[in-house]
């Protein structure tokens, strides 16, 4: 005779809707209720690094029918960008809201902060670290010798912050301290004007640095006239 094994079905269908009557009823642990976490408010934000965030952030958390649940357990963590949070753990309030203060990292760019309730509701909050204020200037090619009145030559400026962010994006200011000899553009064209020597000068938030500019024309032909020349006699010129 083979055996035949049985399954406690009934007890099973009993326990599976003993737990919806408690989640609807919200007598279940308020953890277990919570089906969905999501962002409400904070989501998206941009600060410079190392800074906090002006807004908090809030995530709101909500049963099956998309209920608000009161005093679950948020858990909070940094996810990319080295930041730092007001608190690991948060717990909702009566409006299934829970919300922390975020500071960012000091590495410019996206930055992420991942928010959970139990193993399977997540969410994740994005803000965009800035460089800030530059706290270094430099100009990348440094001097420049001009080789005709006329020429053209284009200078970059490098700045970093002070956790040596590179600036990309940002327009800086350019002044040339003697323009009788060359001028600069305000995108950092240098032309010659003539011969001699100055200093061009770039300013970025306050930091400034300087290059020399050297014009100096270089002979490249000579021509006499007339092209050629018949002497008859001694003495003639």
């Amino acid at each position: 005779l083979s055996r035949i094994a049985l399954r406690p079905v009934g007890t099973t269908i009993v326990l599976v809707l003993a737990a919806l009557v408690l989640e609807e009823d919200g007598t279940a642990p308020p953890d277990a209720r919570v089906s969905a976490v999501a962002p409400v408010a904070g989501d998206g934000q941009q600060a410079a690094v190392g800074s906090a965030l002006p807004q908090e952030l809030v995530a709101r958390a909500t049963d099956r029918r998309g209920r608000p649940v009161r005093g679950a357990t948020v858990a909070w963590m940094v996810m990319s960008g080295g930041g730092s949070l007001a608190g690991a753990c948060t717990r909702t309030d009566e409006d299934g809201e829970a919300r922390v203060a975020w500071t960012l990292g000091t590495v410019a760019g996206e930055q992420t902060v991942s928010v959970m309730i139990g193993d399977e509701a997540r969410a994740t909050f994005t803000a965009e670290a800035l460089p800030g204020p530059a706290q270094s200037l430099e100009i990348a090619s440094g001097g420049l010798t001009l080789d005709a009145i006329g020429a053209t030559q284009a200078l970059q400026t490098v700045g970093a912050n002070a956790y040596g962010n590179e600036i990309t994006g940002r327009a800086a200011t350019w002044t040339s301290l003697n323009e009788g000899v060359a001028e600069v553009s305000a995108a950092g064209v240098v032309t010659a004007v003539a011969n001699g020597t100055t200093r061009v000068r770039t300013t970025m938030d306050g930091v400034t640095a300087e290059a020399d500019v050297t014009v100096e024309q270089v002979l490249a032909d000579v021509e006499v006239e007339p092209a050629a020349a018949v002497l008859t006699a001694l003495g003639d010129t």
